[in-house]
């Protein structure tokens, strides 16, 4: 009987953090926007199950390159470039649940660390 007790206690003490756990690397796949820049992105996984990121500048219909894409747990990283400008910008995208993540765009000698919050639009 102490056990049984020693078990449900246990159980209902563990259930908001199995909730809490519901977001996976899955929830990047969609349609993702940010209010504070003009570049939506969608992000799927290919056939090999391997993380594919586009994006593109809604104001001038530019497509932004996106390479060396990583992902590991819920932190999603990838190089975007610029055509036009030849810009470089080395991000890392980590999940805050399944409709938000924040961006953080890696400093340079120039610049201090930028963060940007993105909304699932689909």
């Amino acid at each position: 009987m102490k056990r049984i007790i020693i078990v449900l206690i246990f159980s209902i003490v563990s259930l908001p953090q199995i909730f809490a756990q519901n977001t996976s690397s899955t929830d990047f796949i969609g349609q993702w926007t940010c209010d504070k820049t003009s570049v939506e992105m969608v992000i799927w996984k290919d056939k090999y199950g391997s993380f594919q990121v586009v994006s593109f500048d809604k104001s001038g219909g530019q497509v932004l390159e996106c390479y060396n894409i990583k992902a590991k747990n819920l932190v999603l990283s990838f190089t975007t470039r610029t055509r036009s400008t030849n810009a470089v910008i080395n991000s890392t995208y980590t999940l805050i649940d399944e409709m938000h993540l924040i961006q953080i765009i890696a400093a340079d000698m120039e610049y201090e660390e930028i963060k940007l919050y993105w909304k699932k639009l689909k």
